[in-house]
This record gives structure tokens, C-alpha cells and sequence, in this order.
């Protein structure tokens, strides 16, 4: 073995194979992703798709009859470099499941290096850092892979907390750069204030623990600054660049266009991204610990948003109460209690002075998300570092030696007590906990030397987990999941899922109680009310089609008019669009006309044809070629929303509100050409220029990280 060899490398792969190994079912799609994984692949292949033709999705035609895209944008991080890695294989013929399997793979990996190389600055111990490394690899985090989008957060807040130990070491432009990297990616996730507060938490309680070094931090970071202005200026803007998209999301939700009642359902602000405390409250950081309970004692009934650790985790860490605390400990302690009690609302009222108190924690929709991000890793660097302090115990004398054993034994058989007690028989839990008593008594008779004795770690470190990720397979279901996103083209569809029979005649009014029991999601405000005061099988049965033309319009205001009116038209196929009355205008008279009782139905387009063709479309425009005798009034069922604009032959004209929620135009009669646009070129600019900024920003931190270290 070459004397260099790092063992970081083969630690890490033979974890990363016995990680694949266990979720294979996931990988390979025999299992589906479930809750905000599900959204999340499903947006990450839009938005990748669209890339790759050079389309940046502004838009999302396929969300509720059309919807903005911005929300959903903000959740996968749009200006991360690494999505575009997707694209390679994707391109390349490898099928996108496949493709995104390896990407969640290697960037749940990425932050599980970062934190390896975080413990090693934390710990400056190697076997240590490779032990953490293990231990958080094999914990629950990585069932959260495929539950959840909360990797993209934690990988670039891990490598932001490395970066920044590494540059309050060295002060080197690397370690800055790749800190403003990480914030900035942190920046343009969907609510940024996680982070702010993690990085707020960790300051107030370094600062107090660690006085002089925070001192020195502050005046080595002047220092730099004044040595190297003009990349100390970059960073600042870079950060502050990073926070426009972000900005400009909130102004779009403070302005009520669009709807998410899931979580804004009689929230105490008005922005529609804020959350009712009630609701923050309703599930925290206590119910997720007690939820675990439940399955921890059996790991047969092992799933999804399970909070675990290997059973190793609890043994150093009763073990080690035997040593002596340290600043670095009693500042983790503090930080990870600290989070615990906010994120307990039910156990102490921190939470809610906070939320009086700092606007942001309106914003808060999931304050177990702590746990996960900051109380999980800092609980595995926090054993890790008195497991280290534990094993200085070797050297001692022989006499203190037998205390220690005793203190061993006691502590397992305490342990072998506590789990007879819950009935808890699960196979691998009893294995570690002999396996961990014989090395640890070998290891203080002389018989087993440290080293071995990692190596041992490394090795049990997996076995329980192994089998809690085998029950976690075969609890799944296992099914082929597809959505919509999997069945997306390039080309124009005419028509959206399938027709839905109608039990009623359509000369019959609808269903007297036709309101959902589940609230729409994410959607335009206008698509919202209908969703909650339309029949559904009437509503779907409408937009099936996407184009649809009339020969007459009425104003409606929905505001003081039943919805059920437009409701009976479509179930009626009455002749009529409905336009918002502030909207009516001259252009409009030709369309303002009684219709006779033998009128014939309203044309709904599912093909192209002489008359009607889609002549070029993508995620953010469609432009269509008309050719009818007579005057028409088009209605797109696709979203109604500001920032949407329509052209006549290349010139602008009026674009209505039509049938509550969708967009509609006033036909001539003749060749027309129509487009519908969203957006302007300059916001087009603005996210094509910070994707390439951010890709050139990545680029120059490794520049500078290859440079430094060979200086």
C-alpha cells in the first residue's frame, strides 16, 4: 500500500456500494419516490428537459392547467451547476430515471464527503472523521433521498460549514470562495431563512464559547479584505446577486397571484408563503422523535421519516460519559439543544416569542427540518469527539483500567436490559451490542490495538442499518410509477389527461355538494377558486381540451356571482366565454351578441386542422395559425397570470381573463397568427446570466483551490 494512500477512498467506496446495495429497490425504480421526492424529481426532469433545448421554464404548463414555475424552481435550486450533470447521460441515451438515480446518489455522497472533511477539521483526528463519515452515511438521512429535497439544502450548508473552519485556518481565497459558492446556492432554495438561521444559531453560541478565536476571525477577515478588495467586492455581490431571484419570488407571493392553501390557510400574513403558527406547530421536532419510537422498537415495521442512528451512536455515546466535557463539546451540546427547544413549541414557548417577535419564522412550515439538518450531524460529530476522548483511556494505568471495564459492562448490560424490557428483538441490534462489548473489553486488555479497533467500528457501524434498509424494502410498495413529467414532449399536446364520464345528463344541474375534501396545492389564485367551487368531473371534463372557441362572450364576476353559472355552461356546452368585467372593451362588441337556442356548441381543438395549428411551442410560449370566416373568441386553458402577453400578427393586443382562470383572445376573421408569451426577455437575461454566473463562480473556486494548493 502506497504510503499516501488516503483510507478515506476505500472507507468511501465500500460505503458508498453497500449504501446502493440497500436502496437498490429505489435506484433502480422498483420502488417509487414518495411525498416532496416525488415533486421533486418530477420538476427537476421538467426543468432539465427544458434546459436541454435551451428553454428556461418560467412556466409550467403541466401544473394545474398551467402555473408559474418560479415556486417550484426555488425547491431544486435552478442555478446549482451540478443539476446540469443530469444532462450527460440523460443526452447520451441512458434513460432520465437512471440518470437521476446517479445524480441523488452521488450528490447525497458529496455532502457526506463534506462532512467527512468538516469532522476532520472539528475532530483533526482521520479514523475519526471516517467514523462520523460512516456513522451519518448509514444514519436515516439517507432514507430522506428518496422522501424528500432536503439534500439540496444540506450538502452545500455541510461543505458552507467546512469551507468556513477551513478559511478561519488558512484565510485563503478557496475557502471564502467556496463558502459564497455554498451560500449562494442556499440563497436561491425555496426558504433560504433555514440557513439564516443555522448560521445565526451557530454565532451565538461560538462566539461566547470561543471568544478569542471569534475575535481573530473578525480581524483575519478584515485583514483579507483589505489585502485582497477587489475578490472580497466579488463575494459581496455574489451573495447579494444570489438573493434577486429569491427577492423577486417573495414580491410574486406578497402579491396574492398565486395560491398554495396547504400551507397558507389562515396565515397570520399576507404573503402567501407564510404559514399559521398552528400549523408550524402542529408537527415539530418532539412528534418526529416520537414517531420513530414506534418503529425503532421493531425495526421490522422500519419506513420513511424514521429519525435513526446506528446503535454504535448510543453506545459511545454512554460510554463516553465517562470523560471529561471540553469547549468544543459544551458548544455543540448548546447549539443542538438550542435548535431542540426552538423547534419544541409544545415544551417551551421559544418558538413562539421568535415568531412574534423575527419575521421570518412566519415562513416556517417544518421546524423538525432541524433536526435533520443541524441536531443529527452535530449529535454524530458530538459522540465521535468524546469516543476519541475515550479511547486516551488505553494508556492509563491497569488499576484505572478495571474501573473502566466495569463502567463497559455496566453500560451493556443497561442496554441488553432496556431492550429486553421493550421487547425489542431485532437480530442486528443484539449482534453490534455483543460485537461492541467483546472489542471494546479486548481493546483495554492490550488484546486489539486502535486502529483495529476503527476498523471494527466501520464495519458494525453498518450491520443494523443493513437491516432496518432490507424491512424498509420490503415495506414499500412496489410499483412503476409515472407521471405526467415522464410523458413530457417537445411537441404540443392539444389535450391534458383523460375525459371523465359524467353520471348526470347534461341538461342536469351539477352535484349539490361539490367541494373538495383535499385543497389544490400550488396554483394560479383564479385556477384556486375554481378548484374549490367547481364539480371536479365538470372541471377536468372542461380543460381537456386546451383550446376552445366561442361566438359569444358575457361579462361574470366572480366575486358577486355564483360559480355555479359557468359550471351549467360547460356542462351545458353553451356557446358563451365568461370575461372578468373590468375587461370588457369595444374590441369585444362584435362578441357581445345574443345566440340562438339551436346555436351550435363551443369548438373545442384537439388537432391540428386547416383552420387551427400550433405552429411553434415550448414551456413558455405557443404561437398558433387561425383561418375561421368569422369573428372567434379563443379561450387557452392555460393559467390566466400577470406577466402573460399576447400578440396578433406580431403586434401586441389585449389578453382577457376568460372563464375565471384562463387566457382568452379576440379572433378576426382570416389567417391570423396568435402567440401567447410569457414574460420579458430581460427576466430571460437575468436567469440565463446567473446561471452562467453561477457555473463560472463554481469554476473559479476550483481554479483557485487547484492554485493554493500547489503554491
Amino acid at each position: 500500500m502506497k504510503k499516501n494512500f488516503d483510507p478515506f477512498w476505500l472507507v468511501g467506496g465500500l460505503t458508498i456500494i453497500a449504501w446502493v446495495f440497500c436502496f437498490r429497490v429505489f435506484l433502480t425504480r422498483e420502488a417509487p419516490l414518495i411525498s416532496d421526492a416525488v415533486s421533486f424529481y418530477d420538476h427537476l426532469k421538467f426543468y432539465i428537459d427544458n434546459i436541454s433545448r435551451g428553454i428556461y421554464p418560467l412556466w409550467d404548463p403541466l401544473w394545474s392547467c398551467g402555473s408559474p414555475n418560479e415556486f417550484f424552481l426555488r425547491r431544486i435550486g435552478p442555478f446549482n451547476p451540478f443539476l446540469l450533470l443530469i444532462i450527460i447521460p440523460y443526452k447520451l441515451g441512458l434513460p432520465y430515471w437512471a440518470a437521476f438515480a446517479s445524480f441523488i446518489t452521488f450528490y447525497f455522497f458529496l455532502g457526506m464527503a463534506g462532512f467527512y472533511k468538516l469532522a476532520l477539521e472539528v475532530l483533526k483526528d482521520k479514523r475519526s472523521a471516517l467514523l462520523a463519515f460512516v456513522l451519518l452515511s448509514f444514519s436515516s438521512l439517507g432514507t430522506r433521498v428518496f422522501d424528500s429535497y432536503i439534500m439540496m439544502f444540506m450538502t452545500p450548508a455541510i461543505w458552507f460549514f467546512y469551507f468556513l473552519f477551513v478559511f478561519d485556518r488558512t484565510f485563503q481565497k478557496y475557502a471564502l470562495g467556496g463558502m459564497v459558492f455554498c451560500t449562494m446556492l442556499l440563497m436561491t432554495t425555496y426558504i433560504p431563512f433555514y440557513f439564516i438561521v443555522i448560521v445565526l444559531t451557530f454565532g451565538l453560541f461560538f462566539v461566547p464559547v470561543f471568544p478569542r478565536e471569534s475575535k481573530s476571525f473578525v480581524f483575519g477577515l478584515m485583514e483579507f479584505g483589505r489585502r485582497n478588495p477587489f475578490f472580497f467586492l466579488l463575494c459581496v455581490a455574489a451573495v447579494a446577486a444570489s438573493c434577486v431571484p429569491g427577492l423577486m419570488f417573495f414580491k410574486q407571493a406578497g402579491q396574492g397571484t398565486f395560491a398554495m392553501p396547504l400551507r397558507h390557510f389562515d396565515a397570520a400574513a399576507q404573503n402567501v408563503l407564510s404559514v399559521k403558527s398552528d400549523v408550524t406547530t402542529y408537527w415539530a421536532i418532539p412528534e418526529d422523535l416520537l414517531f420513530s419510537l414506534f418503529y425503532l422498537e421493531d425495526l421490522r415495521l422500519f419506513n420513511f421519516a424514521v429519525f435513526y442512528v446506528p446503535l454504535l451512536c448510543i453506545i459511545f455515546w454512554l460510554m463516553s460519559l465517562a470523560t471529561p466535557l471540553n469547549r468544543k463539546l459544551v458548544f455543540m451540546f448548546m447549539w443542538a439543544f438550542f435548535l431542540f427547544l426552538m423547534g419544541s413549541p409544545y415544551l417551551v414557548p421559544l418558538y413562539d416569542f421568535l415568531n412574534q417577535h423575527i419575521f421570518f419564522f412566519k415562513y416556517f412550515r417544518n421546524l423538525h427540518f432541524f433536526l435533520w439538518l443541524v441536531i443529527l450531524p452535530l449529535f454524530i460529530l458530538f459522540v465521535v469527539a468524546q469516543l476519541k476522548d475515550f479511547l486516551g483511556i488505553v494508556s492509563m494505568p491497569a488499576q484505572r483500567k478495571k474501573w473502566i471495564v466495569c463502567f463497559i459492562v455496566l453500560v451493556h448490560i443497561v442496554l441488553a436490559g432496556f431492550l429486553v424490557w421493550r421487547d425489542s428483538f431485532n437480530y442486528s441490534t443484539w449482534a453490534v451490542l455483543a460485537l461492541s462489548f467483546v472489542t471494546f473489553v479486548l481493546l483495554l486488555w492490550g488484546r486489539l490495538s486502535v486502529g483495529f479497533f476503527y476498523g471494527f467500528c466501520f464495519i458494525v457501524a453498518a450491520i443494523e442499518p443493513m437491516e432496518a434498509y432490507q424491512n424498509l424494502n420490503n415495506n414499500v410498495e412496489k410499483y412503476l410509477a409515472l407521471s405526467v413529467y415522464d410523458q413530457f414532449s417537445p411537441e404540443f399536446q392539444y389535450t391534458r389527461g383523460q375525459k371523465t364520464i359524467l353520471l348526470v345528463n347534461e341538461k342536469d344541474l351539477t352535484h349539490e355538494t361539490n367541494a373538495r375534501n383535499n385543497p389544490l396545492y400550488f396554483g394560479t389564485q383564479w385556477y384556486n377558486m375554481l378548484w374549490d367551487n367547481v364539480d371536479f368531473a365538470v372541471l377536468k371534463n372542461y380543460t381537456f381540451a386546451k383550446f376552445v372557441l366561442y361566438d359569444r362572450i358575457e361579462s361574470f364576476d366572480e366575486e358577486k356571482q355564483d360559480l355555479r353559472t359557468v359550471e351549467r355552461s360547460w356542462q351545458s356546452k353553451l356557446n358563451v366565454a365568461y370575461i372578468a368585467p373590468g375587461q370588457i372593451d369595444t374590441s369585444l362588441a362584435g362578441l357581445v351578441r345574443p345566440v340562438g337556442p339551436d346555436s351550435p356548441s363551443p369548438m373545442a381543438i384537439e388537432k391540428d386542422s386547416e383552420q387551427f395549428r400550433v405552429v411553434r411551442s415550448d414551456a413558455n410560449m405557443v404561437k398558433i395559425r387561425t383561418n375561421f370566416s368569422a369573428e372567434k373568441f379563443l379561450v387557452f386553458n392555460d393559467g390566466y397570470y400577470p406577466g402573460w402577453h399576447a400578440y396578433l400578427n406580431d403586434k401586441p393586443v389585449t389578453l382577457y381573463r376568460a372563464n375565471v382562470a384562463f387566457k382568452g383572445v379576440v379572433l378576426p376573421p382570416g389567417q391570423q397568427f396568435v402567440e401567447f408569451r410569457f414574460g420579458q426577455p430581460w427576466r430571460y437575461g437575468v436567469e440565463v446570466a446567473l446561471l452562467t454566473f453561477y457555473g463560472a463562480f463554481f469554476s473559479s473556486v476550483i481554479w483557485l483551490w487547484r492554485k493554493e494548493r500547489n503554491a
